[in-house]
């Protein structure tokens, strides 16, 4: 049996929870793994440049990441916000699946076991059903509205299971030039997924 943790909020204690389990008479290495949680309204959103600086959340994961060197590191809840703030637009939106995108590119090359949404249905256990089941926050951060209609959210990861694993640089060009959020390779097919420009970020 796999022993780990400690599943906390917002990148939290991850150094003290490795040398914690290795006091407590976990092997010399300590922990099998380590898992926490985050989300760009926690620390990057009380920054001024929050709606410029693409990069504060994927980060803030990766330093925590750097901690637990050579231990699994699982992220078990992350989405693109919570509530309504200045650097999101609300997580039933397609935002949401370019938030997404962005995430998983910057991510892939520091070996995270684990990237899991939060949620997968409108239907759990924290509050209760959502008022309004499109929306803005209808959907409670799921990838589903109550009833199971597929959000934009739910539609990127359906993409992204079938879209290869060969990272490509890319960029989208036309009016507005900038990064492509992801490119991928799969059977000589290349898609580009969810641009995710500074200048074309939604209003608070």
């Amino acid at each position: 049996m796999s022993v780990g943790g400690p599943a906390t909020a917002e990148l939290e204690d991850v150094t003290a929870f490795i040398q914690s389990a290795k006091r407590w008479g976990t092997p010399v290495s300590g922990p099998d793994f380590v898992s926490t949680h985050s989300y760009p309204t926690d620390a990057c959103n009380a920054q001024p440049d929050a709606r410029t600086q693409l990069d504060c959340f994927t980060d803030g994961i990766i330093a925590a990441r750097q901690q637990a060197a050579g231990h699994t590191f699982l992220l078990t809840e992350f989405n693109c916000g919570w509530r309504n703030t200045a650097i999101h637009d609300g997580e039933s939106h397609a935002y949401a699946a370019s938030f997404m995108f962005r995430t998983v590119e910057k991510l892939a090359p520091h070996n995270i076991s684990a990237l899991s949404w939060w949620t997968f249905s409108s239907i759990f256990e924290e509050g209760s059903l959502p008022p309004n089941e499109f929306g803005p926050f209808g959907a409670n951060s799921a990838l589903q509205t109550v009833h199971g209609v597929p959000l934009p959210i739910y539609r990127g990861f359906q993409l992204l299971a079938h879209a290869g694993d060969e990272i490509l640089p890319g960029a989208v060009r036309g009016k507005k030039n900038g990064e492509c959020g992801l490119m991928l390779r799969a059977h000589r097919v290349l898609a580009c997924f969810g641009q995710f420009l500074g200048s074309t970020l939604p209003g608070p």
